[in-house]
């Protein structure tokens, strides 16, 4: 039987300076076929430059730049549209991918018939030496259709996943949304034929100053208003259970408390409560969790 064709899209936005380590690691993919989709936002480096020079020595790979910047989410929006594959692997600018990565991830999602199949990633600094810790090491592994495991907060990245195009059905519109594109794309996925975990570190996800995922330090109050914006949005999904939904409003009733209190024991109640769905995230003793939950009830008021 022939193959499926895998869509590999790269967002790029002033990543020059890891960008050529991370088109070799896809190019040395063992699986084929592939092509590689290039979308550039508007880089003030030679992120494009790198790019188009890819493109023109590869007849697999294209690249194209926006017109204007359209950030993360909106970029991989549109470029998902452009893939021709079954399948779709977004790729960060920056990162380093094992050669069998997206034959094993394959593998896993055509054997098990899930929407999205993901792996671990090994967590490495600027200078790709290994920081002895997995990025998903510390979140137990899941394949429930239960979008309630990963509403409160996300572990499937988009670096490690490779999902069925078919999904994009069910997601769109979520480009200007104030939620992670894969965040998104995962909870959908769970709405539907759910994910599947591979316990093996296939991508060396770099951890430096200039990465998108590093932010800088926000206060409290701040970042209880990011994950309520978060909440919100999730609370519109098309897709999520009247059960999934009422999960949401207490979560966000909860949060929302924090605002006004100093204290929430409804927060504590609500935590050790769902317990098993919620504390998944910290590979912890329990009565470090409990701690945990008990600190965190404090408001921000």
């Amino acid at each position: 039987m022939e193959k499926a064709l895998v869509s590999i899209v790269v967002c790029t936005y002033n990543g020059a300076q890891h960008l050529n380590q991370q088109l070799d690691s896809l190019i040395n993919q063992t699986y084929r076929p592939i092509e590689i989709i290039i979308s550039d936002d508007v880089s003030s480096d030679s992120s494009f430059e790198i790019a188009a020079h890819y493109a023109d020595k590869y007849d697999f790979i294209s690249c194209k730049q926006n017109i204007e910047n359209k950030g993360i989410n909106e970029n991989m929006a549109q470029t998902f549209l452009l893939a021709k594959g079954k399948y779709i692997a977004p790729c960060d600018q920056d990162d380093v991918w094992m050669p069998e990565k997206i034959e094993k991830l394959v593998a896993l999602i055509e054997t098990s018939n899930v929407d999205i199949a993901y792996c671990d990633a090994l967590l490495t600094d600027e200078h790709l030496k290994p920081t002895g810790e997995k990025e998903l090491d510390h979140y137990p592994s899941f394949t429930e259709k239960d979008p309630k495991y990963i509403l409160s907060q996300n572990s499937i990245s988009g670096h490690s996943m490779l999902f069925r195009k078919s999904l994009l059905d069910f997601c769109y519109p979520f480009a200007s949304l104030p939620v992670y594109y894969d965040w998104w794309l995962a909870v959908t996925a769970l709405t539907k034929n759910g994910v599947k975990y591979l316990n093996e570190p296939l991508v060396l996800f770099r951890r430096h100053q200039n990465a998108s995922t590093i932010s800088k330090k926000i206060s409290k109050k701040d970042l209880l208003n990011i994950f309520l914006g978060y909440y919100y949005e999730f609370r519109k999904h098309p897709h999520l259970s009247n059960d999934d939904k009422a999960f949401l409003n207490q979560l966000i009733t909860i949060n929302e408390l924090k605002h006004k209190k100093s204290y929430v024991f409804s927060h504590a109640f609500f935590y050790l409560k769902n317990y098993k769905i919620l504390m998944r995230m910290r590979r912890k003793n329990i009565f470090s969790n409990v701690f945990f939950i008990l600190k965190n009830a404090k408001g921000v008021a």
